[in-house]
C-alpha cells in the first residue's frame, strides 16, 4: 500500500533506528569494558585457581560418561604441573647456587633449566636470565681485577648473546669495563653495590620471572569440588545476568527468560521507551509498518489499513 512519508524530529525521547541500535551496543560494549576493569574476583592466571578450573571440567566429565577424556585430561594436567614443579625445585638450587657464587654448578644447571623452560614456551625469558648470569659473573671478574679473565669471558659468552638487549649499547658499556679499575666507573653500573648485593638481586630477578609467568610454587590443596559444582556455578551466573538484565521485569517473566537463556552469550540489558514522547497524527486505522528512513533516521514512513 502507499505509505506516507514526514519528517521525524527524533527528540532525545524517541531516537532513530539507528541511532537506537548504536547507543544499544555502544552501551553494551562500555558495560563490558566495565565488567572486564571491575572483575577483581580472581585471579585467572593463578595456578590454585587453574587446577580448580581442570578438577571441575574434568569432574563435570566424568558425571557426563565421558570417561576416556578425562584421563586424557588428567595426564595432561599432571604433566605440565609435573613440569611446573620441577622447573621450581630447580630454580631454588640455582638461586642458592647464585647467592654463594657458585658458578661452575650454575653453568652446569642452567641447561636443565634452560630445557625445561623452553617446554613451557618460556625460551625468551631464559635467554634474559641466562644473559643476566653471564653479566654478573663478568661483573664480579671485573670488581676483583681480574682482566684477562674477564675479556675470555666477554667474547665466549657475553658476546654472542648481545642481540638480547636489541642493541649493540649494553656491550659496549661492558667492554669499556675492562679499561675501568671499579664496576661503578661506568654510569649505566653506577649503582653498583658489590658482589653480594648484586647477586641477591639476580637471584630476585628470577624470582620476578618465575613470578610473573606464575610459576612460583603453590600452596598444596588437597580439595574435592563438591558434586555439580561447574552448573552451579553456571547457574549463578546466569541468575545474576537475568536479575541484573532489567530492574522492572516480574519474576515470572525473568523465570521465562531463564529457561531460554543460552551459555554462549550475555544477558543484555536494553534500553526501550516506557512512554510516548510524540504522536504523529494522519492515519485513521491501524498502523500495520513503520521504519526510519535516512541516513541518521531523520523520516518516519509508515503504513496504515486505510491504504495511506
Amino acid at each position: 500500500p502507499p505509505m506516507s512519508c514526514v519528517p521525524s524530529p527524533c527528540p532525545p525521547q524517541m531516537k532513530s533506528r539507528s541511532s537506537f541500535n548504536g547507543e544499544m551496543h555502544g552501551n553494551n560494549a562500555a558495560n563490558d569494558g566495565a565488567n572486564h576493569r571491575k572483575n577483581d574476583t580472581f585471579d585467572p592466571g593463578s595456578p590454585e585457581i587453574k587446577r580448580e578450573i581442570l578438577m571441575m571440567i574434568s569432574q563435570y566429565l566424568k558425571e557426563e560418561g565421558y570417561i576416556s577424556t578425562v584421563m586424557v585430561l588428567q595426564d595432561e594436567s599432571r604433566m605440565r604441573l609435573k613440569v611446573e614443579n620441577e622447573l621450581h625445585l630447580l630454580y631454588q638450587k640455582m638461586q642458592t647456587k647464585i647467592l654463594n657464587g657458585d658458578w661452575v654448578d650454575v653453568d652446569k644447571q642452567f641447561p636443565e633449566l634452560e630445557r625445561r623452560m623452553d617446554d613451557l614456551k618460556l625460551s625468551k625469558e631464559c635467554r634474559f636470565l641466562k644473559f643476566e648470569i653471564y653479566k654478573q659473573q663478568y661483573l664480579e671478574l671485573i670488581h676483583r681485577q681480574e682482566v684477562q679473565r674477564a675479556f675470555h669471558f666477554l667474547l665466549k659468552r657475553l658476546k654472542p648473546m648481545q642481540v638480547i638487549h636489541g642493541s649493540n649499547t649494553e656491550f659496549q658499556r661492558l667492554c669499556y669495563l675492562l679499561t675501568c679499575t671499579q664496576v661503578n666507573e661506568e654510569p649505566a653500573f653506577k649503582g653498583w653495590m658489590g658482589i653480594k648485593p648484586s647477586r641477591m638481586l639476580l637471584a630476585e630477578k628470577m624470582r620476578q620471572v618465575m613470578r610473573t609467568n606464575k610459576l612460583v610454587h603453590p600452596r598444596s590443596r588437597n580439595l574435592e569440588p563438591p558434586p555439580g559444582r561447574l552448573i552451579h556455578l553456571l547457574q549463578q551466573a546466569v541468575a545474576f545476568q537475568v536479575k541484573t538484565s532489567s530492574a522492572k521485569a516480574s519474576v515470572k517473566d525473568k523465570k521465562a527468560r531463564t529457561n531460554r537463556t543460552t551459555l554462549l552469550k550475555d544477558k543484555r540489558r536494553y534500553s526501550v521507551p516506557s512512554h510516548s514522547h510524540k504522536t504523529y497524527k494522519g492515519h485513521v486505522q491501524d498502523v500495520k509498518a513503520l521504519v526510519f528512513l535516512g541516513k541518521n533516521g531523520e523520516h518516519i514512513a509508515s503504513g496504515s489499513s486505510d491504504k495511506s
